[in-house]
């Protein structure tokens, strides 16, 4: 799927606006409305609850360490998908 048509998409959906740049027609911006923070802010919380099962801990005094785990995992996987691009 084109970039233009799954910010489409997410916009008709009501998660994210565009914004055009006004010293740029070329350049727009595009960013996450209310609605659409919300959606990932529980996605991450259903993400750390799964993780935390995953690894066998209980309670919400350990969903901050477990985002953290979450994000460099998913920093680690950009980085290997950009290597294999180049290969």
């Amino acid at each position: 799927m084109a970039i233009s048509k799954a910010v489409t998409a997410l916009e008709r959906r009501g998660l994210v606006e565009r914004h055009l740049c006004s010293q740029d027609r070329r350049m727009v911006r595009v960013l996450l409305t209310n609605k659409g923070a919300e959606l990932v802010r529980e996605v991450e919380a259903a993400r750390a609850e799964e993780l935390a099962f995953l690894l066998g801990y209980q309670g919400k005094e350990r969903h901050a360490e477990l985002r953290q785990v979450a994000e460099l995992m998913d920093k680690l996987a950009s980085r290997v998908n950009r290597l294999r691009r180049k290969s």
